[in-house]
C-alpha cells in the first residue's frame, strides 16, 4: 500500500482518484454475505465460540491478532470445529453458480502503457493521483509546487527519490525520525547510487 509510478499514454484519460476500471470485477456485485454464519465461514457451534472470545479481547492485542486461530483450537480440542454447511467456509453465497464462476474466471485489465508519468495510489485496487506529465522532470516539479492528491507539496529530494524508485508506501514510522507519511517518506528510501 502506497504510491506508484505508472507509465502510461500522454492522452490517458482516466479519471483521478478513481479505481481503474480493469482492476475492479463487475461479478463481485453477484455475491452475497452468507446469512448463516454472518460472512465468518463458521459453524453454528465454533461461530458461537468465536464470537464470545472475539468479544472478551481487546482488539489492538497480540490475542487478537491470533484470535482466529485460538479458537480452532479450542473448538478443535472440543470436538466442534467445523465450516458453515450453508457456504462451504468460503464466507459467501453467490446468485447462480454460474455467476461464481464468471467471478473466478475474470482477469484484470492492465492500465495502458506508454510514455506519460502519473502518479497512482496502490491504497485501495489502484487509482491516479496526478494528471500525466511527459517526463519524470516534470512530474517532480509537479510534486514540489502542488503535490498529488493524496500527498501535499513535498521536498524536492523526496520528489526526485519517489520518481526515480518508483514506490514509496503509504507510511513509515522511524525510532529518532518519527512517523512520514506518502510520498515524503521517500527520501529515506533513496536507492540512488552513493
Amino acid at each position: 500500500m502506497g504510491r506508484e509510478i505508472r507509465r502510461v499514454p500522454l492522452n490517458f484519460d482516466w479519471p483521478r482518484r478513481k479505481v481503474w476500471k480493469g482492476f475492479v470485477n463487475p461479478h463481485y456485485v453477484h455475491r452475497r454475505m452468507c446469512p448463516f454464519c454472518d460472512g465468518e465461514g463458521l459453524n453454528e457451534q465454533s461461530l458461537a465460540l468465536y464470537r464470545k472470545r472475539r468479544d472478551e479481547v481487546d482488539v489492538c492485542s497480540r490475542e487478537y491478532n491470533n484470535l482466529y486461530k485460538n479458537v480452532q483450537a479450542e473448538a478443535q480440542a472440543a470436538g466442534f470445529w467445523g465450516f458453515c454447511e450453508f457456504c462451504g467456509g468460503e464466507s459467501d453465497v453467490w446468485l447462480s453458480p454460474a455467476h461464481k464462476k464468471q467471478y473466478h474466471d475474470w482477469e484484470e485489465t492492465p492500465v495502458p502503457e506508454g510514455e506519460g508519468w502519473q502518479v497512482w495510489e496502490t491504497v485501495s485496487a489502484g487509482a491516479p493521483i496526478t494528471p500525466v506529465f511527459p517526463t519524470a522532470e516534470a512530474l517532480v516539479e509537479y510534486l514540489v509546487q502542488t503535490g498529488s492528491d493524496w500527498d501535499g507539496p513535498v521536498s524536492r529530494e523526496a520528489a526526485e527519490a519517489f520518481v526515480r524508485d518508483g514506490w514509496v508506501p503509504s507510511a513509515v514510522g522511524i525510532k529518532g525520525v518519527g512517523y512520514v507519511t506518502g510520498i515524503e517518506a521517500a527520501k529515506l528510501f533513496d536507492k540512488k547510487e552513493e
